[in-house]
């Protein structure tokens, strides 16, 4: 839902998403995204889980440590992926994803930082790195959001109903210079929240001061 927002924009976008599964959350997000963004999407992982997913410790099983490899380069051929971590480098990573826009690449960000187990299905608080890519990118932000998956995960299961699974893609978000960074990353984080209602919202930095 929501593919209409996209039309008028022309060049590379952030796309910034709510996070519920390692496995599928890249794949339906791609899915829902027309061809011209689809094919040219550089997709940011946190930095310490493709760090253990490239080497694994020792003492694991080797089919197990083989099995995280092999999803290493996958993740990277396939997707795109490129490290964002939580703890330090972010200058390699912002680095990156700034070579990736100028050469006409999207990229997108799963700003809570990590998947959603919660008992609730309540979105952890977006981490403030995204205000800083967001400020230092300068392009339009596209809020989107996974619903129905979070509901298969608590119930364990891989094969969803028809009709059950939503990706909803808002209207883009630019900033007006001078928004701090806790601005904008309060902004994105009830724009992406906010997808939950059948018409998103334009959201901008002035409705949260």
């Amino acid at each position: 839902m929501g593919r209409e927002n996209l039309r008028s924009l022309r060049g590379p976008v952030l796309i910034v998403s709510n996070h519920i599964t390692r496995r599928a959350d890249i794949g339906l997000i791609l899915a829902a995204l027309p061809p011209r963004y689809r094919h040219l999407l550089a997709t940011a992982m946190g930095g310490e889980t493709l760090q253990n997913m490239r080497r694994p410790p020792r003492d694991w099983f080797f089919a197990r440590r083989w099995a995280y490899q092999l999803g290493y380069w996958l993740a990277t051929l396939l997707f795109n992926v490129f490290p964002l971590p939580q703890l330090s480098g972010f200058r390699e990573s912002f680095r990156f994803a700034g070579e990736s826009v100028d050469r006409g690449h999207s990229v997108l960000v799963f700003p809570e930082g990590e998947v959603n187990n919660s008992e609730d299905g309540l979105m952890a608080p977006f981490q403030s790195g995204i205000g800083l890519l967001a400020e230092n990118l300068r392009i339009p932000v596209v809020p989107m959001r996974l619903d129905g998956v979070w509901q298969m995960k608590r119930e364990h299961r891989r094969l969803a109903r028809f009709g059950e699974l939503t990706v909803r893609i808002g209207a883009p978000i630019t900033f007006p210079p001078g928004a701090s960074l806790d601005e904008i990353t309060r902004a994105l984080e009830f724009a992406v929240s906010s997808l939950q209602e059948p018409k998103a919202q334009r959201c901008d930095v002035a409705a949260h001061r």
